[in-house]
């Protein structure tokens, strides 16, 4: 299995617990490709994402998200893109990234 597919399932699993969400909706503080390479489960991989977002870890417990809980998903990730954003703009102005 490829560490696509592997990511695909565990993104499967997120999904199947957290109302629809992936690992890229999520905070990923996991390092899955170490664990893909360690040889853990995509099942394990989606329980320590799960467990390391607070948000993710509120849905899993089977209660249905509410809408502030959903702004805040979206926020967070509002958030990381304009990161993303601001760190391209940087590399950019240093002559990095065209």
């Amino acid at each position: 299995m490829t560490f696509q597919q592997f990511m695909a399932q565990v993104d499967a699993i997120i999904a199947s617990r957290c109302e629809g969400f992936t690992s890229d909706d999520l905070s990923d503080s996991v390092c899955t490709r170490d664990m893909f390479d360690d040889g853990c489960t995509p099942d394990d991989v989606a329980s320590e994402i799960i467990a390391g977002d607070d948000i993710a870890s509120c849905m899993d417990t089977g209660a249905r998200p509410t809408g502030i809980l959903r702004a805040m998903i979206a926020d967070n990730a509002t958030e990381r893109q304009a990161r993303a954003d601001e760190l391209m703009t940087s590399v950019r102005m240093m002559g990095g990234a065209k």
